[in-house]
C-alpha cells in the first residue's frame, strides 16, 4: 500500500506543485468571442479581470454576443489559472473529440504513459 501512496503523493505535488509558465491574462474585451466565455473569465477574479467591467455593474464585456460558446478546445483549465491554480493540459493523438467516433493511437497513450512515468520519477527523485 505505500508505494500506491508514495506514486499518488507524487503526481498531486507534479500536478499542483508546478509553477505556472506563464499567466494569461485577458486585457480587454477583445481578448473574447462570445459573452459567456468572458463572464466566466471574470467571475473567476473580478478583481484581476476588472478590466472586463469598466462599469463596475458585475457584467464583463456587454456588447459581446450572447449564446455562443467558448472557443473550441477551450477547457476549465483557464478558469484554474485564472484563480492561481497551476494547470498543465495535454492529452493524446486522435480525433473527434467528444463525438461517437473519438479515437486515438495505442502509439499516442503509450507515449503519454511514458512521458508522465519519467516526469512522476524525475519530480520525486
Amino acid at each position: 500500500m505505500r508505494r500506491p501512496l508514495y506514486w499518488l503523493t507524487c503526481l498531486s505535488l507534479l500536478t499542483f506543485g508546478l509553477p505556472m509558465a506563464a499567466t494569461a491574462q485577458a486585457a480587454s474585451c477583445a481578448d473574447f468571442d462570445a459573452w459567456e466565455w468572458a463572464q466566466s473569465v471574470f467571475e473567476s477574479d473580478p478583481q484581476t479581470y476588472d478590466s472586463l467591467d469598466p462599469d463596475g455593474d458585475g457584467e464583463a464585456c456587454p456588447d459581446l454576443p450572447r449564446g455562443a460558446f467558448a472557443p473550441a478546445f477551450w477547457t476549465d483549465c483557464a478558469l484554474m489559472q485564472a484563480a492561481g491554480i497551476p494547470v498543465l493540459m495535454f492529452g493524446a493523438d486522435g480525433g473527434g473529440a467528444h463525438a461517437a467516433t473519438e479515437w486515438t493511437t495505442i502509439e499516442s497513450v503509450q507515449s503519454l504513459i511514458a512521458i508522465l512515468k519519467a516526469t512522476v520519477a524525475e519530480f520525486c527523485s
